[in-house]
């Protein structure tokens, strides 16, 4: 699934702000591979 650029974007900051991946992915209901580079599309 793609998801949208603002979606990517607040995903970016709420990891940025400190949080955990798997913090992360809770919130947002995704699924966040550890090779998973999240700094796309800066």
């Amino acid at each position: 699934m793609a998801y949208g650029i603002d979606f990517r974007k607040r995903v970016l900051a709420y990891v940025e702000e400190g949080h955990t991946r798997q913090e992360t992915a809770k919130l947002f209901n995704i699924i966040l591979n550890k090779n998973q580079n999240l700094n796309y599309n800066r």
